[in-house]
């Protein structure tokens, strides 16, 4: 469960459930394909409380009220947004929200493979969060097709910064580098703006859809 307000866009889904996020995939893929619109898949990966699921409801969820504490995601959670650019071209994104937590490592990097892009979230004021990035986006699950992103949360916490934002691009230069706050929603929409370019960049890819995992049974 992650700590942002329940709205039609996103579902969220306990250790109890039976699912098949395949179905979920194909389904949208139909309504993208019926409505001539573009579809990515972003994926956000990263340690417990880095703030992965704050950035997916501060970006997707109109209702969304920030709290500085929140329980962490269970599984997986799953977020619909439709980006509108400049042209008013319209993008449908699938937004995955995968928990941090060691137990989670097998049910979550199920939902890497197919990814148009990577965030590799990281809390500037942990430092084990920055160091952890390299086996995350080392992951064998990540395809060399996926565009990863790294990205510093909690910028807002300026005396508490265990990382800079120089680091950070200095270690990972061969990847976009951004910082974000929630809590001041800022970087947020810039984020996904800068992701959809890139992404735009390398378009289509429609042949990655069929990569989503076809689980019956997530959790026992």
């Amino acid at each position: 469960m992650g700590c942002c307000s329940s709205n039609q866009n996103k579902f969220n889904h306990s250790n109890h459930e039976i699912q098949n996020y395949g179905d979920i995939y194909e389904s949208e893929r139909s309504y993208v394909d019926s409505e001539q619109l573009l579809l990515f898949k972003i994926v956000l990966i990263g340690n417990q409380t880095v703030g992965k699921t704050q950035i997916c409801g501060r970006y997707a969820d109109e209702d969304y009220v920030f709290v500085n504490e929140c329980m962490g995601t269970t599984g997986v959670e799953f977020y619909n947004k439709i980006h509108t650019e400049l042209n008013n071209t319209k993008i449908k994104l699938q937004i995955w929200d995968c928990a941090g937590s060691e137990r989670f490592k097998t049910i979550t990097t199920a939902y890497y493979r197919g990814a148009h892009a990577i965030i590799a979230i990281y809390d500037i004021t942990n430092r084990q969060s920055f160091e952890n990035i390299d086996s995350l986006i080392k992951n064998e699950c990540i395809s060399t097709n996926s565009k990863i992103f790294i990205v510093g949360n909690k910028s807002d916490l300026i005396l508490d910064r265990a990382v800079t934002l120089e680091e950070a691009k200095n270690k990972y230069n061969e990847y976009i580098v951004l910082e974000t706050s929630v809590k001041n929603n800022e970087g947020i929409q810039e984020l996904f703006n800068v992701v959809v370019d890139e992404l735009r960049k390398n378009e289509p890819r429609s042949e990655t859809y069929n990569e989503s995992p076809k689980i019956e049974c997530l959790w026992k």
